[in-house]
């Protein structure tokens, strides 16, 4: 007997983790983008004292006061309009619940973090990837988004930095303008938005979409589950409401945290910014003399490199070797033929350096740098 909706036999756990699963022990992981920097002590100090005063009561169900108003401030709106999450990936599921269901379209990202298709796929939704590929550079482009908006359309996710190839979308403006004549929200994934290697990072606004956001890749809080949602301020108590029914609150540990992150001294989250942008720059250096062509290196801690061949196989063939790394494959179709390096480990150099060796023997490569 199978009790589960037809439409979840596709559902599967995603490639990412099927890799990570099949690794050796001691493998050097360049699949998972998982800082390994450590939490900053005024943080779990915070987390400490609240711990030991053997208390653990609910939290209101947007999050506490005091955090709302921090982020809030930090971002440029009311704490009205910030819910607090489980982490960024809950605040994506409670918004897409909230939007679209069976007969509803999602756009998503072609390549993109697989979880928003797997999100879509959960509530019944109809997946319609928009082209984020080679030929725009990996960034999401107005005409590509436009292109896919039809009239069962229920929401556009966008990832900025994005998540397999650290691109950074300029089209912004062009974007939202494009939406808000269409009628249909943005759902825009911030979690990278600290780390944009070149110039500043220009978000989406929380007037006519949703914006999220965290502190598993600043504050290296990953396990900790703490992310938040931004909205405009008549769309957010019945976004509360969803996010109730699916976790109640964010954790009360992770949200003493965040207030301890978002109130401590700024350098313990900008240190480990630098670290991120030591360790692009010398992906970028390893790269260029490999001749690998490769996604724009514009933002978060990834390199996307084409490997003119089968990314699955060279990807199993890398855990041969010792080293973890994602094939382009596990985002969807564009990105069929290119590899996801995380940095997001010490041992990167010496990892990128069995990528680049193993590429050697892949076959011909093409030569440049794009």
């Amino acid at each position: 007997m199978n009790p589960f909706r037809p439409q979840l036999d596709g559902l599967k756990k995603s490639l990412i983790r099927q890799i990570f699963d099949a690794a050796p022990p001691g493998a050097i992981n360049l699949g998972l983008g998982m800082p390994d920097l450590p939490v900053p002590a005024a943080v779990a100090d915070a987390v400490a004292k609240e711990a030991a005063s053997r208390r653990a009561p609910y939290t209101p169900n947007a999050g506490l006061p005091a955090l709302r108003g921090h982020i809030g401030a930090a971002s440029g709106v009311n704490a009205e309009q910030v819910i607090v999450t489980a982490g960024v990936q809950e605040g994506l599921f409670c918004v897409l619940a909230a939007l679209a269901g069976p007969g509803d379209e999602i756009l998503v990202p072609d390549p993109g973090f697989p979880a928003y298709e797997m999100i879509a796929t959960v509530l019944g939704a109809t997946v319609v990837r928009y082209d984020c590929g080679e030929a725009q550079a990996f960034r999401p482009t107005a005409a590509a988004i436009a292109a896919a908006v039809g009239e069962r359309t229920r929401a556009v996710v966008i990832n900025s930095p994005g998540n397999p190839t650290g691109a950074v979308c300029v089209e912004v403006n062009a974007i939202c303008e494009v939406l808000r004549a269409a009628g249909v929200p943005w759902v825009s994934d911030e979690i990278y938005d600290a780390f944009v290697w070149d110039g500043q990072h220009k978000g989406f606004p929380a007037d006519a979409g949703f914006v999220l956001s965290g502190l598993s890749k600043t504050a290296n809080l990953m396990g900790w589950r703490l992310g938040w949602v931004l909205c405009p301020q008549a769309w957010a108590p019945r976004l509360t409401t969803v996010h109730q029914t699916v976790a109640t609150c964010a954790s009360r540990l992770a949200q003493v945290a965040g207030i301890a992150a978002l109130t401590g001294p700024p350098e313990d989250l900008e240190a480990g910014v630098e670290v991120f942008r030591g360790r692009r720059d010398a992906v970028a250096a390893l790269l260029a003399r490999g001749g690998v062509v490769h996604a724009p290196l514009d933002g978060a801690f990834y390199a996307f490199v084409e490997v003119g061949g089968d990314d699955v196989a060279l990807a199993y063939r890398l855990l041969g070797q010792g080293v973890i790394a994602i094939p382009g494959s596990g985002f969807g179709p564009a990105g069929a033929g290119w590899l996801r390096i995380a940095y997001t480990t010490g041992q990167f150099q010496d990892g990128v350096e069995v990528i680049l060796g193993e590429l050697s023997r892949w076959g011909d490569q093409k030569s440049g740098i794009r």
